[in-house]
């Protein structure tokens, strides 16, 4: 399906649903389609944050066009999506996304398609921002080798370069996301605070690209067996979220040490292995409470606490929220 077939002409106001004023908009997905919107806010000229929440019907690959150089910072707050890429090169092929995952990328002038699965327990839940290139660079101005290379370079005019990266997002991010979704002000208020919490959502991704680089500069780049090792090692954590391997025994399991083994974790996933299992304990508990399958008590056993207080502590650390938040 083509996103104008869905939505209109996206350009055009008269296309937008729900108008609520000059800086923000409602688009509705239709009714056979599935439920839920994604909302379109300009906090500032250069600057379009979007906040989407739907479910769908039925399976669905959404294909459109990029047609405005711009640098785009990605937040998957529940459920899944694949990407694919069309270019001159052919069809790349980007790995599924799920929540707890930010992408950051440029992809300009290029077709992207967008596989959505209907078949999750939850919404689909997202932040997107776009901003200039150029603005960007303003807002950087003399702290430019805070950026990741191929960024920069684009920054500075190389309006042709491709990047994309994908990370874990950090307990701030997700406790940020938390505020923005849930903005407390409207009008010239809810513009403002909006506008500063896109930016600080950029500050955070940047600084997590940065401590990234600064931990693999310099070493090798993984090859196969080793990357094959460390996924098969990711898969073993979250087949055994409950009762988890130490990291020894995980290493020996998947054929290499311990401290190669957290190495491709920080190179691949931007986290410890320690860490991943951390993250994905408290984003399975976050599943079950907003599912309605289990209380607190439940899907924090389920996933490995033995105390409720500390996996409500941590929950909060993570997300920003509290766990009797996602069951009411």
């Amino acid at each position: 399906v083509d996103i104008e077939e869905l939505f209109g002409n996206l350009s055009e106001a008269d296309a937008c649903q729900n108008t609520t004023d000059d800086f923000e908009f409602n688009l509705e997905w239709p009714e056979e389609i599935g439920n839920g919107s994604i909302c379109m806010i300009t906090p500032r000229e250069g600057i379009i944050l979007e906040i989407g929440k739907f479910r769908l019907k039925d399976d669905i690959a959404i294909s459109f066009e990029q047609k405005h150089h711009s640098i785009s910072f990605g937040f998957i707050v529940s459920g899944s999506i694949k990407r694919t890429l069309d270019s001159e090169k052919g069809q790349d092929d980007f790995r599924v996304y799920r929540q707890g995952y930010s992408v950051m990328a440029y992809l300009p002038e290029s077709k992207q398609n967008i596989v959505r699965p209907s078949m999750e327990p939850q919404a689909y839940h997202y932040v997107h921002i776009t901003i200039d290139p150029l603005l960007l660079k303003i807002f950087m101005e003399g702290q430019l080798n805070e950026m990741p290379v191929g960024l920069r370079n684009i920054v500075n005019g190389a309006e042709e370069q491709f990047f994309y990266q994908a990370s874990i997002m950090s307990p701030a991010v997700n406790a940020t996301i938390q505020q923005t979704i849930s903005c407390p002000y409207q009008s010239s208020l809810k513009r403002l605070f909006l506008e500063a919490k896109t930016l600080e959502l950029i500050s955070y991704s940047l600084a997590q690209a940065a401590s990234s680089a600064d931990i693999i500069r310099g070493e090798p780049e993984l090859r196969s067996d080793d990357i094959e090792r460390v996924l098969e090692a990711r898969n073993i954590l979250i087949r055994n979220l409950e009762k988890p391997p130490s990291l020894l025994t995980l290493a020996k399991q998947v054929g290499t040490n311990k401290n190669k083994l957290n190495k491709g974790f920080r190179r691949i996933f931007g986290t410890s292995a320690f860490d991943y299992l951390r993250i994905s304990r408290l984003e399975q508990a976050r599943e079950l409470l907003d599912s309605k399958k289990m209380n607190v008590g439940e899907a924090a056993a389920h996933v490995g606490y033995s105390h409720q207080s500390s996996f409500a502590r941590a929950f909060k650390n993570h997300f920003g929220t509290i766990p009797t938040d996602h069951r009411a």
